[in-house]
């Protein structure tokens, strides 16, 4: 409490907090796949899990800011895990990855090795359980659009986007698009950075419409 407060009065400057997933989705509706989207939503597979759900350019926060928590998705107590984060959060990938053969440091890498190697039950494991992911989204928002965002989607690319939507096609009557990050470099840096390029233009703007204007002079 009070931290960014503290930071405005130290920087003298105006700050900014945003969770990382929705600063992720700006970037990506700026300069990732979801550029033409009308609307989109990120699926966030990392160390974490996380959802942003973009409504034509406007993220939807909810009442409380939580609109997107999908990791705490309650599953049932026979399934790996108690919810979505127990399923396919980072050190869910791990251990499925280490039970394939390819253990790693971190999730990302476990599966950038997995699919440089072309194990395919690895890829298909996990696809498997990234679909539910996004079959528990497509049934509530029916989005035009899911991007697969995050470290673990860049490191398995197509070769993983396309297991998901295969798994995804055969478990649900859906036919939700499944597009996974063009970002290479860090999505909620670029997020960040927009989000505040966006909010000068916008200060901007608005000095504009209040500065007052001098009245022409009368001609002689």
């Amino acid at each position: 409490p009070g931290l960014v407060g503290e930071l405005a009065e130290r920087l003298g400057a105006t700050v900014g907090v945003d969770n990382d997933v929705n600063l992720a989705a700006i970037a990506e509706r700026n300069r990732g796949v979801a550029r033409e989207a009308g609307s989109f939503t990120l699926l966030w597979f990392g160390s974490g899990l996380g959802l942003a759900i973009d409504l034509g350019g406007t993220l939807l926060r909810g009442a409380r800011g939580g609109a997107g928590e999908i990791g705490y998705m309650p599953l049932r107590p026979d399934d790996t895990g108690t919810d979505l984060h127990g399923l396919v959060g980072g050190r869910a990938v791990l251990t499925l990855a280490a039970g394939h053969g390819f253990p790693a440091a971190t999730p990302e890498a476990a599966v950038a090795s997995a699919i440089g190697a072309g194990a395919t039950p690895f890829v298909s494991a996990l696809a498997e359980r990234i679909a539910l992911a996004v079959a528990t989204v497509a049934a509530v928002l029916d989005p035009p659009l899911v991007v697969l965002g995050g470290d673990v989607a860049q490191a398995g690319g197509a070769v993983l986007r396309d297991a998901v939507a295969h798994a995804f096609a055969a478990a649900t009557p859906f036919d939700t698009p499944i597009a996974v990050t063009a970002l290479t470099d860090d999505a909620v840096l670029l997020g960040a950075l927009d989000a505040g390029l966006r909010a000068v233009r916008e200060t901007l703007i608005d000095s504009l419409r209040h500065t007052p204007v001098a009245p022409l002079p009368t001609p002689l």
